[in-house]
């Protein structure tokens, strides 16, 4: 049934937030959950919540294009890290980014960042709990027992601000259960001397007023990049592969039934090191020269190359958060205080020849902390609304050398503040209109040094600063035709500040080392259905987009790899679809259009990099009950990707062709879901592709095809 009534907001966000209050056993609580139950009991699809407008609400009554990922779907889908979410929703890429240590690229509707440049933050918003994550660097995170994956498209500039222009993702985990206990523990082996472990536990401490969540994952796996000597005979030496520890302990608190305390510690040592490209060349083995002839890997294989990169790079991120609600009659009152930091190494070769390495290092030092406070509506009426005030504080230090020439040494600081509210009013019974606005302010400063390699005097010295105040705002109709089918449309913006031009500061550039580019924006034309049908068994989602940005900044390709502004035309349709044709069986399916072209600057005209035409994802499971109780489950699941370029130059040796990625798993759960053993594979046709490219040079190629037993037990 269709359930934007506005009536009582509070309720509707514990329910996605905090499933076990101390109050939470309202009568609206209970019958929503009932609800839920009883759609998979007669074999309907079940709801899920999310809070992608910073309020909790059904994602079929929310009117934007979000794609929401349950626990379960994640687990069905075998996704472990941010890089298996690539292809589950319309139009969203999501690559390990090139020469990267911990760093994911997420580019939703053509658009996003690949490059490590320590000045250029990401397009899309990452939000860990609702903390911000604004660096490559550290993005890749393990998915460790999550509620669910939120994936909003589309410029989020009203409720989720600076640096959101093309979306963002919000990771939403599961809280600490105030009642029972809980234990989960999987171990996976597979190809390549897999070994993945991941523990958690609940547990109350005082029962329905304290209880503490623990979550620990440990992850190994041998790289498929194989190291070799300039004869092509196998070195020892391996690329690409896994070592990454995670933890995170988070504590609740309900003093009393208006409150909710919620402290949450993590870690991250990701060790994996830097991604290994490919060495690309000539069919004759010299240079590469796509105009002249395709270019080939170097040694045969994509998975051969030289490998001369010690230390491999390195991504360690902590940090922690305290939430406090505060059910304050009329209002709820929110508040998140954050504090992260961040180190990490990233290594580049840059020659790629066994033996030969040129390296790039490059070595960053971050720490952030953030304050945000919330005030959402919580009356019965057809009036609803939410406001809050933001406060971020960035510190970088960066030491990077380019080639053998010089060394640049950085420090850059960013004050950011914003004032938002977003406003929904009932007209009529089902018809909306939704109104938001947000004001930013931002002010960054750099200290910059530039010397030779090996010290003497520098080549410059300098200090910059610039600030701007940026407006964002969004305009939005939806309409119940009737209880469930939704439509919806609306006009919203997006913002990035603007960043300084140079990422490597070179001397033979010095009019742009301390310049700055101007401010990124997004204006998006968006209409949409939700819909569900047959009992909910049937749910279908259709948007259709029309996005122009103005001065996006993405690094250039070429030495020292300045960033430059650019602008973009996006115009696509996405669907999205699920069924449960019987109580055992399930499908889904989703697909994306994206009709992509550059406007201006030197590569205008032609279709900007990762924009591939059509990217597609099916897949279904079957479960069949024995008289015994033992439940037999079978899925798989296929992304499609069409062909695409990975650099906007769109030369032969960055062209990849169509490819598919199948995956599928099978296996039995005992003692109704306690115990649980599967045998699974990904890229079972074993697809070579690469999704990125040092023009001319090498190319990053994904894994090959990989194969798994998985153990789980849930008590």
């Amino acid at each position: 049934m269709h359930l934007r009534k506005t009536g009582s907001l509070l309720t509707a966000m514990l329910l996605a937030s905090a499933p076990h209050y101390a109050f939470a056993q309202s009568a609206a609580q209970t019958s929503e959950a009932a609800a839920a139950a009883s759609s998979e009991d007669d074999g309907g699809l079940s709801e899920i919540t999310v809070t992608a407008r910073r309020v909790s609400e059904n994602q079929q009554n929310t009117p934007i294009a979000i794609t929401a990922l349950s626990g379960a779907m994640l687990q069905q889908l075998g996704t472990l890290d941010t890089i298996d979410l690539s292809g589950r929703a319309p139009n969203v890429q999501i690559i390990q980014t090139g020469a990267g240590a911990g760093a994911a690229s997420v580019f939703i509707r053509g658009i996003g960042n690949n490059a490590l440049g320590f000045n250029l933050a990401n397009p899309v918003g990452v939000y860990v709990d609702d903390v911000y994550m604004p660096r490559l660097q550290g993005s890749l995170v393990d998915l460790l027992d999550l509620e669910r994956v939120e994936i909003l498209r589309g410029p989020q500039g009203t409720l989720y601000g600076r640096d959101s222009t093309v979306g963002a993702i919000k990771y939403v985990s599961k809280s600490p259960d105030l009642n029972n206990a809980h234990f989960t523990g999987r171990a996976a082996l597979g190809d390549y001397d897999r070994r993945d472990v991941l523990l958690g536990a609940s547990i109350p401490l005082i029962p329905g007023e304290l209880a503490m969540k623990v979550d620990l994952s440990s992850r190994s796996q041998t790289g498929y990049m194989i190291g070799v000597d300039a004869n092509g005979v196998d070195d020892g030496q391996r690329g690409n592969g896994i070592d990454r520890q995670s933890g995170r302990f988070s504590l609740l608190w309900t003093p009393g039934d208006a409150w909710r305390i919620n402290f949450v510690a993590d870690i991250t040592n990701d060790d994996s090191g830097s991604t290994i490209p490919t060495r690309i060349s000539s069919p004759t083995g010299g240079t590469c020269a796509p105009a002249v002839a395709a270019c080939v890997p170097r040694f045969g294989s994509p998975y051969k190359t030289g490998i001369n990169i010690v230390p491999l790079g390195y991504a360690h991120s902590w940090g922690n958060s305290l939430r406090v609600e505060y059910d304050a009659g009329p209002a709820v009152i929110k508040s998140i205080t954050a504090y992260r930091e961040l180190d990490s190494l990233d290594v580049i070769d840059q020659t790629r020849l066994p033996g030969q390495g040129v390296l790039l290092r490059d070595l960053k030092k971050q720490n952030q902390f953030s304050q945000e406070l919330q005030i959402t509506s919580n009356t019965e009426s057809r009036f609803s609304w939410v406001a809050g005030l933001v406060y971020f504080r960035e510190k970088i230090d960066h030491d990077a050398n380019l080639y053998t020439t010089h060394n640049v040494d950085d420090t850059q600081k960013a004050d950011s503040y914003a004032a938002f509210a977003n406003l929904n009013y009932e007209l009529i019974d089902g018809l909306h209109l939704e109104v938001g606005g947000r004001i930013s302010k931002e002010k960054r400063w750099i200290d910059r040094v530039v010397f030779p390699i090996g010290g003497g005097t520098p080549f410059l010295t300098g200090t910059a600063s610039f600030s701007e105040t940026k407006g964002t705002y969004k305009f939005g109709v939806d309409y119940a035709l009737t209880p469930d089918v939704m439509v919806y449309a609306s006009h919203s913006t997006g913002y990035r500040p603007g960043s300084f031009s140079s990422t490597y500061a070179s001397p033979r550039v010095a009019q742009v080392v301390f310049g700055n580019t101007g401010a990124e924006t997004a204006k998006n034309n968006e209409i949409g259905l939700k819909s569900e049908w047959f009992a909910r068994r049937l749910r279908l989602n259709v948007a259709a987009f029309d996005t122009k940005y103005n001065n996006m900044q993405t690094q250039s390709t070429a030495v020292p790899y300045n960033v430059t502004a650019t602008d973009f035309s996006f115009k696509g349709v996405e669907v999205e679809m699920e069924a449960r044709l019987t109580r055992g069986l399930s499908l889904f399916a989703s697909g994306g259009y994206l009709d992509a072209e550059t406007l201006s600057g030197s590569a205008a005209g032609r279709r900007p990099r990762l924009t591939p035409e059509f990217q597609f994802s099916v897949g279904g499971e079957y479960r069949y009950t024995l008289a015994s109780g033992t439940e037999l489950f079978a899925n798989i699941n296929n992304v499609h990707t069409s062909a695409y370029t990975t650099d906007p130059s769109n030369v032969s040796s960055a062209s990849q062709g169509a490819y598919s990625l199948l995956g599928a798993n099978v296996g039995a759960e005992f003692d109704e879901g306690k115990y649980r053993v599967a045998v699974g594979g990904r890229n079972l046709t074993d697809s070579t592709y690469f999704n990125g490219t040092s023009l001319n040079v090498s190319q990053y190629y994904g894994a090959p095809r990989t194969v798994f037993v998985e153990f789980q037990v849930k008590l």
